[in-house]
């Protein structure tokens, strides 16, 4: 990363061992993630930390089967996101690439969940997912493996999402 491409936006951090980390996020990040100037302004970006994860499958009297994702708490120290935010999670395999951005975070229950609207519950134990955080979800037998992109908080602009944007795995 050349210096003269770093942003002006630094956030700290702190790792499994409380170590203190900064990232950086260059110009060319913040157009590939197309936000405007009040987005970019409030971006949370945090260091990088890698966990294992568990799987589970919710299912509603009405029938609708709800699918999320966890992380195993021993591996989470600090809560990245807040009521509000909005989570971008990018597909590592298969289709790598492609990102699904999730509607607001809508309820944190510690050691229990934080539900996303739009049909999205992430049952995280404890803290909820953070920027460069590697997640693994099972569904139907298929493991597919996503990196949360980006956290954008409640005080960014409105993002436009369709009502058919789910957490998709086709």
């Amino acid at each position: 990363m050349s210096e003269n491409r770093i942003s002006r936006r630094v956030v700290e951090s702190y790792g499994r061992n409380k170590e203190q980390k900064l990232a950086f996020l260059e110009d060319s990040d913040i157009q590939l993630l197309g936000l405007n100037q009040q987005q970019q302004d409030c971006l949370v970006i945090t260091g990088k930390r890698k966990a294992s994860a568990w799987a589970y499958s919710m299912r509603y009297s009405n029938n609708s089967s709800q699918n999320g994702i966890g992380l195993d708490a021993a591996m989470r120290n600090i809560a990245d996101v807040s009521i509000g935010d909005t989570v971008v999670i990018e597909k590592v395999t298969p289709l790598a690439g492609e990102r699904v951005i999730l509607k607001p975070v809508e309820e944190i229950i510690p050691g229990i969940s934080a539900r996303v609207m739009e049909y999205v519950p992430f049952a995280i134990k404890d803290n909820p997912l953070a920027v460069g955080e590697r997640i693994w979800y099972s569904f139907d037998g298929t493991t597919f493996v996503f990196d949360v992109a980006d956290v954008q908080p409640k005080n960014a602009s409105a993002i436009v999402v369709s009502k058919n944007t789910k957490f998709a795995v086709g």
